[in-house]
C-alpha cells in the first residue's frame, strides 16, 4: 500500500500498538526500518510486516524519481542524513 512519508515514520509504532513485529528484509532489521531501497532511477522507503494470516504486505512510499545514482538499501534515517531531505 503506498502511503504519505509522514504516515510512514509513524506506522513501525501503529504496527507494534497492534501486536504486529516489522520482518527483517533486505539485511536490514526493524530497528533499522523504515528502510529505504534504490529501484534505480527512484528512491523510495518501505516498511515490510506480514498480517494475522501470515501474508506478506508492505506500506511503501515515494521518495526521489528519476534519481542521478543507484545505492545499496539503508535505514531511511541514514537516507536522510546522506542526502539532505
Amino acid at each position: 500500500m503506498i502511503i504519505d512519508e509522514e504516515d510512514l515514520k509513524r506506522v513501525k509504532e501503529w504496527l507494534s500498538s497492534i501486536g504486529i513485529e516489522v520482518r527483517t528484509e533486505f539485511g536490514l532489521t526493524s530497528e533499522h526500518q523504515p528502510l529505504v531501497l534504490s529501484n534505480y532511477p527512484h528512491a523510495h522507503a518501505a516498511i515490510y510486516f506480514s498480517d494475522p494470516d501470515g501474508n506478506s504486505l508492505e506500506f511503501i512510499t515515494p521518495l526521489r524519481l528519476d534519481d542521478m545514482e543507484s545505492f545499496n538499501e539503508m535505514s531511511l534515517e541514514e537516507w536522510r542524513k546522506r542526502y539532505s531531505v
